[in-house]
């Protein structure tokens, strides 16, 4: 009887030290291998919505800064505390998704209404700097509008914002060949 007791705890000691490897080297891989078979998604917070997540693995609560843009179809944060794995010199970009129950905040949305209405397609975006904290995934996919984002942040806090900054405001006029024009020269942020 000692001797199964003793076999049953060294078998459970080493499979608890084989989990522990196995997450210091694939976190994701392991608890999304633990999802699909059946268990909870152990990433996912309380505040977003198991049937949102399903087994895409999130990373630990992080503080980002960074521009949002937001308008038709487009929810998007870029930010270098989002950079990716492919492409470790870009800044990285992802899908911005508030809270449902709570949204996103007055303060951000005052500073996102502030630039829209205008009459083309550069004034249909409101854009803003801001400091959040929340989740991104971590499983590789295609998320936000059309599959267009490589990642999803889900925000849960908004801890500052401002307007975005004039250098990236002037690189928009000139991607978009809009420089000189009234749409530009009008951007009092």
């Amino acid at each position: 009887m000692l001797f199964l007791l003793l076999a049953i705890s060294t078998a459970g000691l080493l499979a608890a030290g084989a989990g522990a490897i196995w997450l210091g080297q694939d976190r994701t891989g392991m608890l999304t291998a633990l999802c699909k078979a059946g268990l909870p998604n152990f990433s996912r917070p309380s505040v977003v919505d198991p049937d949102d997540l399903g087994c895409v693995i999130l990373s630990p609560r992080r503080r980002v800064s960074g521009i949002l843009t937001a308008g038709f179809e487009v929810s998007e944060i870029i930010s270098p505390d989002l950079r990716h794995p492919f492409d470790p010199k870009a800044d990285g970009y992802a899908w911005y998704t508030c809270r449902p129950t709570v949204g996103c905040g007055a303060a951000l949305e005052q500073m996102l209404d502030r630039q829209r209405g205008g009459r083309s397609r550069f004034h249909s975006y409101g854009m803003a700097s801001v400091t959040v904290e929340g989740w991104v995934t971590e499983t590789p996919g295609r998320y936000g509008h059309l599959g267009g984002y490589p990642a999803e942040f889900y925000v849960d806090q908004v801890v500052s914002v401002g307007p975005p900054p004039k250098a990236y405001l002037d690189e928009l006029c000139q991607k978009f060949g809009f420089v000189g024009t009234a749409e530009c020269m009008s951007r009092d942020m």
